[in-house]
């Protein structure tokens, strides 16, 4: 088994986006808010906090009590929205059960979506399967064009619980010309047999230990998003124990598609900042 991991990339893409930030002389803002005190979410944070400070950029941190009334969330963002100053801002999920992810996220300014996840967004971008992907499947994009292989004309299975994050995927991959199955079901017995002939797998289920050795082909890439905690553990969708004779290349969790996620989320804050468009070089 070969592993694809993800801090020698990530590492890379930030190198490349201090550089652009100190040619530019440019002086970004990244504002993220957090609301509660999840354990997972304050790591997340840190490591944003992090990789923003790598680069140079500015990092504000808006910690909000769980018990933050949906009026005050949406105060905060829209004062973030009209700073001249601060280029992207994100919301870190999940959020308190009583506060609507659509709403909030919708809320943040489309200019200043640093996770590029807000519905209009994602509604262009699937119409028309042009421009930059979100941050998450632009590291997937990341991580399979880190092998060096030639991946066009290759075809992909992708689990999701949403159907939509399914289908943007599924146009990520598109744009470099794999064809994706978008709409897997384990009990479909035909699926199953797509399953085995997939030259790319990508899982974010968030079902611990669910993809097994057996059920993939003997040479496939394996993308594990599935990122769960359990107890004081971030595990993943593969059951990496079953692939001990495995001849594909996986990328795991932890190590894999999380650091470069976080470094394309600064790149995407820099390109904000500096309106710029999507820089496949980085990938």
């Amino acid at each position: 088994m070969q592993l694809i991991l993800g801090n020698p990339i990530a590492k890379n893409i930030l190198e490349s986006v201090g550089r652009r930030l100190r040619l530019a002389k440019a002086d970004p803002g990244l504002a993220v808010i957090m609301i509660g005190d999840d354990p997972a979410s304050k790591i997340y944070v840190g490591l944003k906090e992090k990789a923003a400070h790598v680069v140079g950029m500015r990092f504000e941190k808006y910690l909000l009590p769980v018990e933050s009334p949906m009026k005050a969330v949406l105060q905060l963002i829209n004062e973030l929205n009209e700073r001249s100053d601060i280029h992207g801002i994100i919301v870190q999920l999940p959020l308190p059960v009583t506060l609507d992810p659509d709403t909030v996220i919708s809320a943040v300014r489309k200019d200043k979506d640093a996770d590029g996840f807000h519905p209009d967004t994602i509604a262009k971008y699937v119409s028309t399967g042009t421009g930059a992907p979100p941050v998450f499947p632009r590291a997937i994009l990341a991580l399979l064009a880190s092998t060096g292989l030639s991946l066009s004309g290759m075809r992909a299975c992708i689990f999701a619980n949403s159907a939509l994050f399914a289908r943007v995927v599924s146009t990520a991959l598109g744009q470099i010309g794999v064809q994706a199955d978008s709409s897997p079901t384990l009990d479909n017995r035909t699926f199953e047999e797509r399953l085995s002939l997939a030259d790319i797998i990508i899982s974010a289920r968030g079902e611990p230990g669910f993809l097994k050795r057996s059920m993939v082909g003997p040479g496939a890439i394996i993308i594990d998003g599935g990122i769960t905690r359990v107890g004081e553990r971030v595990v993943g969708d593969v059951d990496l124990e079953s692939f001990g004779d495995f001849k594909g290349r996986i990328a795991p969790v932890p190590g894999g598609v999380g650091p470069v996620t976080v470094a394309l989320l600064i790149a995407r804050t820099a390109e904000l900042a500096l309106r710029e468009d999507f820089d496949e070089s980085i990938l």
